[in-house]
């Protein structure tokens, strides 16, 4: 046999494309965590691509109506494992008493929203800055022009001080009042997450408790590589670090540090195109990334919620246990020189 020949045998099996086992059901069909957005919008679960430029036009683009959403406000209880905590202006570690508030009202707020999607995602960044603002901006975009009715503010205090989720509340009021975005109980808080997988699931879990099917998440390709993250074969590192399902993602618009030929595959992963590829993204950019969340996912035959997902491995359990009663539990001993950490927190308010 020629050489070519056997290149050839070599080539097809590398180019076929095979969907992988469940990793959390083997024996049955496929995971389908990260569907493309052609899919999405075959089935009618998108109801639209989001624009950051111009409204959604309601002849065009189907509505969601918060009058669907129950009647009684989501038990804290079902969706919050943790005892949310903060620094205090005296420099030590306490319990945040607002938080459950602030989803009250939001709550409450939503059920009168009209909106292609009922909430987005602002994953928290630990450093701050730049990325947490970043995030907020566009978030705040989709809540001005209607794509949204609500923020979902995640990020936890990583036994290391303030509260991400608050200090993405602060910041997000603060860019409201620059950019003129009226966002009165308009912002829910997911105050337990301390990794970028605990930022999907514990606002999952959330949407879940509030029985919505769909919404959107907000993140970054080049700045911190978030987006890479939830684009690298997602099923495999929701099986290694949560250990069980949590629901559906796709890339809806922006970018990816891993691309995709064509529509099949990872649907967590921007197309290669001229404007997307290796070349190009090495350019400075922020690199905006918008993916479709659901907390819904069918596991052979079951359809299961982002609310059956648990603790995780004992990485995560290290720095967020999610087994606390955020009532009544303490808060978690600060990592590190305690002192020092909230004391340089509470400074920089």
């Amino acid at each position: 046999m020629s050489w070519w020949r056997y290149a050839l045998l070599l080539l097809v099996p590398a180019c076929a494309h095979a969907p992988r086992p469940c990793a959390y059901a083997p024996e049955g069909p496929p995971c389908s965590v990260c569907p493309t957005a052609r899919e999405l919008l075959a089935t009618g679960e998108l109801p639209a691509l989001p624009d950051i430029s111009v409204p959604p036009d309601p002849a065009k683009v189907r509505f969601w109506e918060g009058t669907t959403l129950p009647a009684s406000v989501p038990d804290p209880a079902t969706y919050v494992h943790c005892r949310p905590c903060d620094c205090a202006s005296n420099g030590e570690l306490k319990p945040w008493p607002n938080w459950e508030e602030l989803n009250t009202r939001a709550f409450v707020k939503l059920r009168q929203a009209r909106a292609p999607f009922p909430v987005a995602i602002i994953p928290g960044f630990h450093g701050g800055g730049i990325v947490a603002s970043y995030r907020l901006k566009i978030g705040l975009k989709l809540l001005r022009l209607g794509w949204v009715g609500a923020l979902i503010l995640s990020g936890g205090h990583r036994r290391g001080g303030e509260n991400e989720a608050r200090f993405l509340y602060l910041e997000a009021q603060r860019l409201a009042r620059r950019y003129k975005v009226d966002v009165t109980d308009r912002l829910f808080v997911e105050p337990c997450s301390c990794h970028s997988i605990t930022n999907l699931r514990n606002s999952l879990r959330l949407m879940a408790a509030m029985g919505l099917e769909g919404g959107l998440l907000v993140t970054d390709a080049q700045m911190t590589a978030q987006a890479g993250f939830f684009a690298n074969d997602l099923d495999d590192e929701i099986e290694r670090e949560l250990q069980c399902p949590v629901g559906r993602m796709s890339l809806l618009t922006g970018f990816t540090p891993l691309w995709r030929i064509g529509d099949e595959g990872n649907g967590c992963r921007a197309q290669l195109s001229w404007t997307n590829n290796p070349l190009t993204f090495l350019l400075p950019n922020k690199r905006l990334s918008i993916f479709w969340v659901s907390p819904y996912l069918t596991v052979a035959g079951e359809r299961r919620s982002a609310l059956d997902c648990k603790a995780g491995n004992e990485r995560l359990f290290g720095c967020e246990p999610d087994n606390q009663d955020a009532a009544t539990d303490g808060c978690l001993p600060l990592v590190g020189r305690t002192d020092q950490l909230c004391q340089t927190s509470s400074e920089q308010r």
